[in-house]
């Protein structure tokens, strides 16, 4: 799969978000029969480990797999909704969203992760949640 380095400084970056949607939906579907089950019970997004686990592997990625082929210093932002996972800063300058062109051109424009590694990484997060929390501190910005 290929990553567009400059969705980072994009609010419909990442296919808005939903990158991996036809990759889990083929690969892990019970996340999605998952969701289903969380969105008629009306969880709270705090409580929506299924909801969630798209934007939060999509973090995984971003932060294992793009943020160290990078020369930029980048601090990363969460968001709910659209692509929820974006730059804040890049090497200390605030990112104004969707500006054009962006405010940085990232090299390299574009990052391969192969499937293999984003459904290792899925399974991961999907045994354990809080999986998320150990690759946030070990890929701290």
């Amino acid at each position: 799969m290929l990553f567009v380095t400059n969705h980072l400084q994009s609010k419909w970056g990442f296919k808005d978000g939903k990158i991996f949607n036809d990759l889990l939906k083929e690969n892990i579907p019970e996340i999605f029969e998952k969701m289903k089950e969380e969105i008629e019970a009306d969880l709270p997004w705090k409580d929506a480990i299924a909801i969630q686990f798209p934007d939060r592997l999509l973090e995984i990625i971003i932060r294992k797999y793009i943020l160290p082929k990078l020369p930029n210093k980048i601090i990363l932002q969460n968001w709910i909704g659209h692509n929820p996972i974006r730059a804040k800063r890049i090497d200390d300058v605030r990112i104004i969203l969707d500006e054009e062109p962006p405010q940085f051109d990232l090299k390299p424009s574009y990052i391969k992760v192969e499937d293999n590694i984003i459904l290792e990484e899925a399974w991961k997060l999907w045994r354990n949640p809080n999986y998320i929390n150990i690759i946030r501190k070990e890929f701290s910005e």
